[in-house]
């Protein structure tokens, strides 16, 4: 569960709630895709974390598009991306 915003408008602090984005399944999620979780909610919860600084990102030149193929695996259709991530994976190949 991510939070991404909140609401204070309301005059009772009471009607006060996180906005979250609730990755965990269609439980509690309403029309626009969003759970609201009260403030007082918080007594329940076990740890949380923040993300206060985020930096531009930089081009990755090494970064590459191997290809990109149609699949079907056992009735399921899709594309299947292969992109080349440096320092990921890899293979030494030994000759001879």
């Amino acid at each position: 569960m991510l939070l991404v915003g909140y609401d204070r408008t309301h005059l009772d602090p009471a009607q006060h709630y996180f906005i979250a984005k609730n990755s965990w399944g269609s439980g509690g999620v309403r029309a626009d895709g969003f759970t609201y979780i009260s403030y007082s909610y918080l007594r329940y919860g076990l740890g949380a974390a923040m993300i206060d600084t985020v930096a531009t990102p930089a081009a990755w030149p090494a970064l590459a598009n191997v290809g990109r193929w149609s699949m079907n695996f056992d009735g399921h259709r899709g594309m299947l991306d292969v992109h080349h991530i440096p320092g990921v994976a890899r293979i030494r190949l030994r000759r001879g």
